[in-house]
C-alpha cells in the first residue's frame, strides 16, 4: 500500500505546482492586459502580428487587451498652440516681411481637438504615426498663411490696418486647416486668434516719440487754452469792476449834482425870505449871509474851529476869521 500511495502523492504534487504556476501565468497576462484610459484620451489598440489597429477605446473607462498588444494614446481634449514672442510658448512668434521689405512679428495662438470618432482617430494615427502633426502640419501652415497676407501689405498699412489684417490671418489659417488632406475629418479648430502683430523696435520708439510729442503738444495747447481763458476772465473781472466803479462814481455825481441842485433851490427860496422881509435893496445883508452859510459848510467839512469878530459902524460888514487849532482848544478845556 505504501508503494502505491507514494505515485500517487507524486502525482497530486506535481499537479499543484502546474496549477500554482498556470495561476501565476494567469495572473501576470491579467495584469499586462488590463488597461485603462483617462479622459479627453483615446487608446489606440495596435496588434503588432497583425499589423494593424483592432480597437480604440474613448476615456474614461477600463478595457482588456492581448499582452503583445501595445497602445498609443492620442490627446482628444482642446489643445493650444502658442506661437509669441515671449515665454511661455510653444514656439516662437511667426516673423514675416511687409511688401515694403520691414520685418513684423506676429503673436498667434491656434486652440484645436482631436474629433472623438473611430474614424478621426485611426486615419489620424496612420497619417502620423509619431503624432507629431503639429510640428509637420499645423504650426507650418500657420506661418505660410501669416506671411503670405503680411506680404501683400506695406509697414504703414500693417500698422494702419492690424485689426482688418487678422482677420484675414484668421479666416485663411481656418480654412487652410479644416482642408488640409491630412488633418480633414480628423480635427475640429476651435478657434484661431492674432495676439499681437508687432512692428520693428525702431520703428515702435519712433511711434512712442511720435505719441508723446503729440500728448505734449496737447497739453501745451491745453495750457495755452486755460491761460487764454483765465486771461478773459481776469479782463471781463477787470471790465465788470470798471464799469461799475464808473456807474458808482456817475450814481454820486448824479446824487451830488441833486444835492447841489436841493441846496440851491433851499438857498435860493431862504434869500427870497431873508429879502422880503429885509427889502429889496439890502444886499449887504444878503451877501452876509451867503457867506456865513459857506463860511458854516467849510466848518462843518473841515472839522476846525473858528473864531468870527464881527466889525461895528453902519451895515454889516465881512467877519474876520481866527482859525483855533483842536489841541489848543482842547488843552483849554481841560
Amino acid at each position: 500500500s505504501d508503494t502505491m500511495s507514494r505515485p500517487i502523492l507524486y502525482k497530486l504534487r506535481i499537479l499543484v505546482a502546474v496549477l500554482i504556476v498556470a495561476m501565476i501565468f494567469l495572473g501576470i497576462i491579467f495584469a499586462f492586459s488590463l488597461s485603462s484610459v483617462e479622459v479627453g484620451e483615446a487608446a489606440v489598440i495596435v496588434d503588432p502580428l497583425q499589423q494593424k489597429i483592432v480597437d480604440i477605446k474613448f476615456g474614461p473607462q477600463m478595457f482588456i487587451k492581448l499582452p503583445w498588444q501595445y497602445i498609443i494614446r492620442v490627446y482628444t481634449a482642446v489643445d493650444a498652440i502658442t506661437m509669441r514672442k515671449e515665454a511661455p510658448r510653444d514656439y516662437p512668434a511667426v516673423s514675416a516681411l511687409t511688401k515694403d521689405g520691414a520685418k513684423v512679428e506676429v503673436d498667434i495662438t491656434v486652440r484645436y481637438k482631436v474629433i472623438e470618432s473611430f474614424r478621426a482617430v485611426e486615419t489620424l494615427i496612420k497619417n502620423y504615426p509619431m503624432l507629431n502633426y503639429k510640428s509637420i502640419t499645423i504650426v507650418p501652415t500657420i506661418r505660410e498663411v501669416v506671411r503670405n497676407i503680411i506680404a501683400n501689405f506695406t509697414l504703414t498699412e500693417v500698422i494702419e490696418k492690424r485689426s482688418e489684417i487678422s482677420v484675414l490671418i484668421v479666416d485663411a489659417a481656418i480654412k487652410r486647416l479644416i482642408t488640409d488632406p491630412t488633418l480633414k475629418d480628423c480635427i475640429e479648430i476651435i478657434d484661431v486668434a492674432v495676439r499681437n502683430i508687432e512692428p520693428p523696435s525702431e520703428v515702435v520708439a519712433a511711434i512712442n516719440r511720435k505719441l508723446a510729442a503729440e500728448q505734449e503738444a496737447k497739453a501745451a495747447e491745453y495750457n495755452k487754452t486755460r491761460i487764454l481763458i483765465l486771461a478773459n476772465a481776469s479782463a471781463m473781472e477787470k471790465r465788470i469792476a470798471a464799469e461799475a466803479e464808473a456807474a458808482a462814481i456817475l450814481l454820486r455825481a448824479e446824487a451830488e449834482a441833486k444835492a447841489i441842485l436841493l441846496r440851491a433851490n433851499a438857498t435860493s427860496a431862504s434869500l427870497r425870505m431873508i429879502a422880503e422881509v429885509l427889502g429889496t435893496n439890502n444886499t449887504d445883508a444878503l451877501v452876509s449871509y451867503l457867506y456865513l452859510e459857506t463860511l458854516k459848510s467849510i466848518v462843518e467839512r473841515e472839522g476846525t474851529r473858528v473864531v468870527l469878530i464881527i466889525g461895528g459902524g453902519q451895515g454889516l460888514q465881512a467877519p474876520v476869521i481866527y482859525p483855533l487849532p483842536v489841541e489848543t482848544t482842547t488843552e483849554k478845556r481841560g
